[in-house]
């Protein structure tokens, strides 16, 4: 044992292999690109975890949004109280056609208080690209 800064630091390991009272214990060499492949599986699950539990919570909150009419928004907000002229033109549109169709808050404000979960906006794009793709369709099959 070797004193550092008024520090045992042992030499080598103990009987059971560690180095110290909270050192790890000894790995050969040859092991240490599995073990690394081992903590990076270990993180990357967990992430993944934590990303399907983070969209889980988040729409159990857009579904009870949804269910109440955004009740939390409307508590200050309201579409008859809105002035729409003084919005930016696709805020005004998009405020309009919501109230015509009857939509509320939690329809389109999606991630105004918190982050979108992972992947969430590109699932949105992609719905977006169906469905108008698909509305094309429409319109040509009706024109012609």
């Amino acid at each position: 044992m070797s004193i550092i800064a008024d520090q045992t630091v042992p030499a080598g390991p103990d009987a059971r292999g560690r180095f110290g009272d909270y050192g790890g214990r000894y790995v050969p060499e040859v092991l240490i690109p599995a073990l690394d492949e081992l903590a990076a599986a270990w993180t990357e699950l967990r992430d993944e975890a934590e990303h399907r539990f983070r969209r889980a919570m988040a729409e159990r909150v857009w579904e009870s949004m949804k269910a109440t009419d955004s009740r939390e928004c409307r508590n200050c907000h309201e579409f008859q109280h809105m002035d729409t002229t003084k919005q930016e033109r696709v805020s005004a549109r998009r405020h309009e056609r919501g109230f015509k169709e009857g939509q509320t808050c939690i329809d389109c404000h999606k991630g105004i208080a918190h982050h979108l979960p992972q992947g969430y906006e590109e699932e949105q794009e992609a719905k977006e690209a169906v469905e108008g793709a698909q509305a094309v369709s429409r319109r040509s099959r009706a024109s012609g």
